[in-house]
């Protein structure tokens, strides 16, 4: 399977961001909205979005240090720090996408374009972001009512 160079765009947060600074980005911007505590946290992102490796981490329980941000901890309630996993891939960031949005985060997601993809801009399936191409996918439908 080809990798996956997609970027980001949260507004009003940042924009050209790869997938472990989107992930990083909205979870620092919602800790410092809501102060949480660790077990807030890991409720509002759970393990599950991430998948194996977990999503959270106090950084002092960190067995793993590579698959963690442990150069920007997050201070949350009472002093605590946390740790945001750096595992992102084409799946799991889905999730986290949609996890997101209905946080209320606005996300654009920016594909690279290669060769193949300019050769293919007379289709007009070339044009949909990635997103809309997951949701056609998925059966969804994406044509807008009037």
């Amino acid at each position: 399977m080809a990798r996956d160079y997609s970027k980001y765009t949260v507004e009003d947060l940042g924009e050209n961001l790869n997938k472990r600074q989107l992930v990083f980005t909205i979870v620092k911007d919602w800790v410092e909205k809501n102060n949480p505590s660790f077990e807030d946290i890991q409720k509002v992102f759970p393990d599950e979005v991430q998948g194996s490796k977990g999503f959270i981490r106090k950084e002092s329980d960190v067995k793993d240090p590579k698959r963690f941000n442990m150069r920007e901890p997050l201070k949350i309630m009472n002093g605590a720090h946390v740790v945001v996993s750096n595992q992102w891939g084409f799946t799991n960031i889905q999730k986290f996408i949609k996890l997101s949005m209905s946080l209320g985060y606005e996300i654009s997601t920016h594909t690279p374009n290669s060769e193949k993809d300019d050769q293919m801009s007379q289709k007009p399936e070339a044009k949909l972001s990635l997103w809309q191409k997951i949701m056609k996918m998925l059966g969804l439908d994406l044509s807008e009512k009037e």
